[in-house]
């Protein structure tokens, strides 16, 4: 999430290729969160 919101160098289609592969791994997407929190 904070990716996206951040940067906008990258193409929609790595930024979906990203979300794709963070609902694929939930630990990285979990892990990602923590940080956005911290």
């Amino acid at each position: 999430m904070r990716k996206m919101n951040g940067q906008r160098s990258k193409p929609p289609a790595m930024e979906a290729y990203q979300v794709s592969r963070a609902v694929k791994t939930p630990r990285n997407n979990h892990e990602d969160l923590l940080q956005q929190i911290a």
